[in-house]
């Protein structure tokens, strides 16, 4: 009883330190429930509190239908999952894009990138729209970099499986994204707002293919980067 006890603060302790503070009452907070082709769930918190427009458009996403026949269809091994926006099965289109409710985009965004981390994947900084990842371990490269807004509550042992599934690159000039050779289905996507009146979301403009080029040649870059620091 007293090891449980102590575990039990200890993890209460951990999610205070990287801007998870506990509700009054979970019930409080929207959640959303993921279930995979086999039947096993995902259930997310979301933080409305530190990312009301990315909690809004994912709201917004769910309702419409958007991930119908969606499917976990990348996979970065050990790393992240991730769903939506990207899709090959999904006729997703982005009309508009949102804020970017990060710390290094001037937003006062607390959460840092723990396991189960639930939060927008971007080029520019409001560029964000409908491609959600999850992460399977910390990642604190993210920290302030990405619009974090949710944590996995339940299933994150569904999570890090999945992000063990065989995968291979985009392209070979986008090497650094990772597709799914047999990627799982998502049998369906529900959310219950527990009586939270959702934010009006602020629309930006989509980005141009010029835009696109122009960032995803900084993404490399960046990436080489990373890949550089992890082999000193």
């Amino acid at each position: 009883m007293i090891i449980r006890f102590l575990v039990a603060i200890i993890c209460t302790n951990f999610l205070l330190m990287n801007g998870y503070a506990a509700a009054d009452n979970l019930k409080q907070r929207p959640q959303v429930t993921i279930t995979i082709a086999d039947g096993r769930e995902i259930v997310m918190e979301l933080y409305p509190e530190h990312a009301p427009q990315s909690v809004a458009q994912f709201n917004k996403l769910i309702q419409s239908g958007a991930f119908q026949k969606a499917s976990f269809w990348r996979v970065e091994k050990d790393r992240l999952i991730q769903f939506g926006e990207g899709d090959p099965n999904i006729p997703y289109s982005s009309e508009y894009a949102i804020k970017g409710e990060f710390r290094e985009n001037g937003v006062d965004n607390p959460l840092n990138f723990i396991p189960g981390t639930v939060a927008y994947g971007r080029l520019a900084p409001n560029s964000a729209s409908g491609a959600i990842f999850i992460t399977a371990q910390a990642a604190d490269i993210y920290d302030g970099k990405y619009a974090a807004f949710g944590r996995v509550i339940e299933g994150l042992d569904v999570v890090g499986e999945l992000s063990t599934h065989p995968s291979k690159p985009m392209a070979e000039d986008i090497n650094f994204v990772n597709v799914a050779k047999d990627p799982v289905m998502i049998s369906s996507i529900s959310i219950e707002d527990n009586g939270h009146e959702f934010a009006e979301i602020e629309k930006f403009p989509p980005m141009t293919a010029e835009e696109i080029e122009e960032q995803m040649a900084k993404v490399r870059e960046w990436v080489k980067k990373v890949r550089k620091n992890r082999q000193k």
